[in-house]
């Protein structure tokens, strides 16, 4: 019963024996991934930007007015208007 597979055990097995092989397949693993990183950078350069919709504040109509403020009420002298008036 191995931990390992068989696979796994022929590859340690390869690294073992010759390393500067193993060396040069991870290169050449990080040049291909560089390699297509650098075409995905070039395709997405080369695409049009899409144009900015317009924000929704900028297409919704305007609030109401507030009311006017009653003067009297703030004062007080709508209090004493009636006040004086009983």
């Amino acid at each position: 019963d191995r931990i390992a597979s068989q696979n796994t055990v022929q590859r340690l097995a390869m690294n073992t024996l010759n390393p500067e092989r193993e060396i040069e397949l991870n290169r050449q693993m990080d040049d291909a991934r560089l390699s297509r990183r650098g075409e995905l950078d070039t395709a997405r350069a080369s695409r049009a930007a899409p144009a900015l919709a317009p924000t929704p504040a900028a297409t919704a109509p305007a609030a109401p007015a507030a009311p006017a403020l009653d003067v009297g009420a703030i004062t007080g002298s709508a209090r004493t208007g009636a006040a004086a008036a009983t």
